[in-house]
């Protein structure tokens, strides 16, 4: 019930993770068990059932081995910290889905038109803590860079910063010589929020190119 990706060194170094291992969670499918456990994009599998995983190939693998009707544990990283998810895996819910954000997200130059916007994406289960934002964004940011690598700077030098009371996280990278750049996200409680300021954002700077990351509704 899930996508995921490869966790890179630097995305584990976004999300507080020692070392880069376990499995990216970038998409939870509707009604899926993993979805009915609470399972949310930015999570990375780190084990199930006392079996570790290493890379994101290990989760299909170990899942296709699990027997069903009976539930399975998850050790997840989660806002900088290890937690234990039960997945039924006859797709019962054993646990209730948190709240939901709105989110968009964007990398661009500075004092000049250009970059890349996300379109707004619902990030289910998303607390809209400013560690989930932080996790989001950073993802975002990778993502992007490989993407792009000859365009994008890596912004790992520069912490990102959140105003909660807006929704909104950003990291910049400064050069003397080159061009400076700004990422960030924009998290809101509901769509039509997130959809009117993402109009707005993006009537500013139309030169920009809008993607569906991770997966735009």
């Amino acid at each position: 019930g899930v996508r995921v990706a490869e966790v890179t060194p630097a995305l584990a170094l976004g999300l507080g993770m020692d070392t880069a291992r376990g499995a990216l969670v970038i998409e939870v499918q509707p009604g899926s068990p993993a979805m009915a456990a609470g399972l949310k994009p930015m999570d990375v599998v780190l084990g199930i059932n006392e079996q570790a995983v290493d890379k994101s190939t290990d989760l299909p693998v170990i899942s296709s081995r699990l027997p069903a009707g009976k539930p399975a544990s998850l050790r997840v990283w989660r806002e900088r910290a290890e937690i234990e998810v039960r997945v039924d895996i006859a797709g019962q819910p054993v646990a209730a889905a948190e709240s939901r954000k709105y989110c968009h997200a964007f990398i661009q130059f500075v004092g000049k038109p250009g970059g890349v916007r996300s379109k707004v994406w619902e990030n289910s289960g998303s607390d809209g803590s400013q560690d989930a934002m932080t996790a989001t964004l950073a993802t975002f940011v990778v993502h992007m860079r490989q993407q792009q690598p000859k365009t994008w700077h890596d912004f790992t030098a520069s912490p990102i910063q959140c105003d909660m009371n807006s929704g909104f996280c950003y990291a910049s990278t400064l050069r003397h010589f080159g061009t400076s750049q700004l990422a960030g996200q924009f998290c809101k409680t509901t769509r039509e929020e997130a959809e009117t300021e993402w109009t707005g954002l993006v009537a500013r700077d139309p030169m920009m190119e809008v993607i569906a990351w991770p997966a735009a509704q």
